[in-house]
């Protein structure tokens, strides 16, 4: 209305409609002051409105002239000031800078060693980082190392690409349960070159939410020793290696509080069939993938499969989460099958295991494996 159009000095508070309403505009609420019983606020009609642009408005008032409010942060305090696709990108691109080498150079991931043990789901989630800035810059792509590249064609394996020329590897150290150092190194035709930075656990999107590892109770992260020897006895019977398989929370994390939605996500380098199943902290499994809304086990070579629905629920404590990929359709279903008789996948109804190939050819050489394990920590709320 006119009231608030014609606000002027530093004396004067909105505080009724003078005439009819004159439609909605938009300010921002910076200050208040309980002797004038107002909010003070900022507009954008210049500096020639109100107060040098400023204005107060009743506190009464407010909601009753107010459509719509939002809570504006200000990130002036550092805390979140740089997200992962500013600081992980900004290390690999200054390792690209001190090489000095315009072409596009094939790199391989190597390991991200730690000074606490404990903190290793940090560790898994900034080498998910690392490869993802590694895939987004310009002058890197990702590789395979030159060993494993010569042995996989030894082997009559199809590898796309060229070996990898350079090696990224680091250290993390863990300065305390929030703020982390994380220094990359690249090895490059005989030189080394490193980048350091200082960050948050915000800073690369590893939310402790109310969890802190650091302080948490013992007996509230069991670990499973027996569950960890069967996942290890599935893994050692897979007959090869063949297929590159991943395994990894959407949002990097390890720990997750009762109720709470676990975000898996699998990835393959080649075209392939996948079954994905939880070994919980008391011994039961529970087959994930396929399911009844998803019962095609196809997944195509760079295809992104999400399983988003996962809620946590008793039993809490360390869960293993196994993924395993076969070129050969059959041969999966009669592993799902065969674990199902054994009654590993007390919830699986075999009936619904209908798969489909979706129209994937799979080649008729020898039947290619591949296993990923991925380690969960459940709590109570």
């Amino acid at each position: 209305d006119s009231g608030c159009m014609k606000l002027k000095g530093a004396a004067r508070v909105y505080n009724k409609i003078s005439d009819e309403k004159g439609g909605g505009h938009a300010m921002c609420l910076v200050g208040y002051d309980n002797s004038r019983n107002a909010f003070k606020l900022i507009n954008s009609w210049s500096t020639a409105w109100g107060d040098a642009g400023f204005g107060w408005i009743d506190y009464e008032f407010f909601p009753k002239v107010v459509r719509e409010a939002y809570i504006s942060v200000d990130d002036f305090n550092g805390r979140h000031s740089a997200q992962p696709q500013d600081k992980i990108p900004g290390l690999i691109a200054g390792l690209h800078k001190n090489i000095g080498n315009k072409k596009s150079i094939g790199v391989e991931i190597d390991n991200l060693s730690s000074n606490n043990k404990k903190m290793v789901s940090v560790a898994d989630s900034l080498k998910g980082l690392i490869a993802q800035a590694v895939s987004d810059n310009e002058h890197f792509s990702q590789a395979i190392n030159a060993r494993d590249f010569q042995m996989a064609i030894s082997a009559g394996l199809e590898v796309e690409g060229q070996p990898a020329e350079a090696r990224i590897y680091g250290k993390l150290i863990i300065k305390d349960a929030k703020n982390l150092q994380l220094s990359l190194s690249i090895s490059y035709k005989g030189r080394t070159f490193s980048q350091t930075s200082l960050m948050s656990m915000k800073d690369i999107g590893f939310d402790m939410g109310v969890l802190d590892p650091f302080s948490v109770a013992p007996e509230n992260v069991q670990e499973a020793a027996t569950n960890r020897k069967e996942v290890e006895k599935v893994r050692q019977r897979i007959p090869n290696r063949d297929i590159k398989i991943e395994l990894f929370t959407k949002d990097y994390r390890r720990h997750y509080m009762q109720n709470e939605l676990v975000p898996l996500v699998i990835k393959s380098d080649v075209d392939c069939h996948v079954m994905v199943y939880v070994r919980q902290m008391d011994g039961s499994e529970i087959l994930l993938f396929p399911n009844e809304h998803h019962r095609s086990t196809a997944l195509k070579k760079g295809e992104v499969l999400e399983i988003p629905e996962i809620e946590v629920s008793a039993p809490f404590g360390r869960d293993m989460v196994q993924v395993i990929a076969s070129n050969n359709q059959k041969e999966l279903l009669q592993l799902i099958d065969k674990k199902a008789e054994l009654g590993s996948f007390s919830e699986l109804n075999k009936g619904s295991i209908a798969a489909r190939t979706r129209g994937l050819r799979v080649r008729k050489n020898k039947t290619r494996w591949g296993t990923a394990v991925l380690e969960l920590n459940t709590y109570r709320k």
